[in-house]
């Protein structure tokens, strides 16, 4: 193309003829810059190739594709080390039924042992057993009992890894709250630099519970039974109004106006609560209400739903918030959580009231505490033990002391375990010994241990749970 261009460009510079003038003598310029332009490389090759921007990008790209490789090795290595620890954790759980499977045969074998001595002792014909055989046999099912009890620790310690290793798996595959955080502080610098709003996202908040008097007079609203009847076509604002107006003290329950279709401005005909008919108390009513709207509402026709999604009630300072889930506000609490958490509050508070007006009005019988106090100084011979829970390890105190009382841990986490040598000591001492020994660095009067008579037999407890009516085993000494 370029030599015909320079071909015509010489034709058109010849000398003109005779008597005629010269015309266009630029023309040769253009010739000749045609010539070199046929002779020049690709000046836009070149400039792709050399041009320091393009040289800058293309490293950009090549250390973003050896960060995205480090990453997926990361990726696949941490699925990896999961994937093994949830195996070795299912392991272990089945190790741990395996082991409580042989101990809760053994026992019974114990169990079947202890019998035909005790038959024997009590024959006093034939092959005769002594007292001391009948006390030796109970001894070995006690301790059967008590290594049940600590291998059914183990398995609920194996099955807690366990469920620790398949969250932490979750984690890794990026289900869980953490990577969201991680990919946020990831993307935020380059949202930044590019001025874009950044916006870190908000972690989940635990519920909060209301003020004392005011969910006690939620509860109470709630639990008011009341006959309604709707029909076909109540919306949910005619419902909740309703609902609202029935309790007393006129609850307010808070709806999206949209729904109710005012003016005819959204849906044709609304999203509909009825048929719904009877008398139940208000809380039931609410739950009702909210599983037939979101029925109602996530069937509404159309492609795509922007308004359908599981809905609501929400407790609030001022009422009810009727939305759906996923735009509930931070902390809030559906009704059927709020009644069932003030309702878990209110046992509570009766259980102490009845537990400490019962250990007021009932002390301690005399009985359980001469046992006990005799028993202090008796001697008590362990054999060796090593990783028990301390409950194991102070129950075989207590039946080498020939009490026949129970004891209850309360002070320590479940995951304390003990090692005991072979010792003779009186049963004073094994307990100061053993909480001495248990002492997890907290001080303060409040946190001291301390070993209390109740009526069932001893509780270790901290000083400041020490419940009424106990006697601290200190005092009998």
């Amino acid at each position: 193309m370029v030599p015909l261009v320079a071909c015509s460009l010489l034709l058109a510079v010849q000398p003109p003829a005779d008597g005629q003038p010269a015309e266009k003598p630029e023309l040769y310029t253009l010739y000749r810059r045609a010539v070199v332009l046929a002779d020049r490389p690709d000046d836009l090759a070149t400039a792709l190739a050399n041009h320091p921007d393009v040289q800058i990008a293309e490293a950009e790209v090549r250390l973003a594709q050896a960060r995205l490789a480090k990453a997926r090795q990361a990726v696949a290595q941490g699925i990896a080390a999961a994937q093994s620890k949830v195996a070795t954790a299912k392991a272990g759980v089945g190790t741990a039924e395996q082991a409580l499977k042989a101990a809760e045969a053994e026992l019974l074998q114990l169990e079947m042992s202890k019998k035909r001595v005790e038959q024997l002792h009590q024959a006093k014909t034939g092959a005769i057993a002594s007292a001391g055989e009948v006390e030796a046999a109970g001894m070995k099912v006690q301790f059967g009992q008590a290594g049940i009890a600590a291998h059914r620790h183990q398995l609920e310690a194996a099955k807690a890894a366990l469920a620790a290793a398949e969250a932490e798996l979750r984690a890794a595959a990026g289900g869980g709250q953490f990577p969201v955080q991680q990919r946020f502080e990831a993307i935020a610098p380059f949202l930044s630099g590019r001025g874009l709003p950044v916006q870190a996202p908000v972690p989940p908040q635990p519920p909060q519970s209301l003020p004392g008097p005011a969910a006690d007079k939620l509860l109470s609203q709630l639990r008011q039974s009341h006959g309604m009847d709707f029909p076909a076509d109540t919306t949910l604002h005619a419902a909740a109004e309703a609902l609202g107006t029935a309790a007393a003290d006129k609850l307010v329950i808070r709806t999206p106006g949209y729904f109710s279709n005012v003016g005819g401005k959204h849906f044709a005909p609304p999203p509909a609560v009825g048929p719904l008919k009877g008398t139940r108390p208000i809380g039931e009513w609410l739950q009702l209400v909210a599983d037939a709207f979101t029925e109602s509402v996530n069937n509404l026709p159309g492609s795509p739903n922007r308004y359908a999604g599981r809905y609501d009630f929400f407790v609030r300072d001022y009422g009810l918030l009727f939305c759906r889930q996923t735009e509930s506000p931070a902390g809030a609490m559906t009704v059927g959580e709020f009644a069932r958490r003030a309702a878990a509050e209110e046992a509570s508070r009766k259980a102490v009231a009845k537990d400490t007006a019962e250990a007021q009005a009932k002390p301690l019988s005399p009985e359980v505490l001469a046992k006990v106090k005799a028993a202090l100084g008796k001697p008590v011979k362990l054999p060796a033990m090593t990783g028990q829970t301390p409950r194991v390890v102070y129950q075989a105190i207590m039946t080498g002391a020939g009490l026949d009382l129970a004891v209850e841990e309360q002070a320590y986490p479940e995951d304390a375990r003990l090692t005991v040598e072979p010792a003779e000591r009186s049963l004073a001492a094994w307990f100061e010994m053993l909480l001495d020994r248990l002492n997890d660095g907290q001080t303060g009067p409040d946190f001291r241990p301390v070993v209390c008579v109740r009526e069932y037999g001893l509780l270790v407890t901290r000083a400041a749970r020490v419940p009424p009516g106990a006697v601290p085993l200190s005092q009998l000494k």
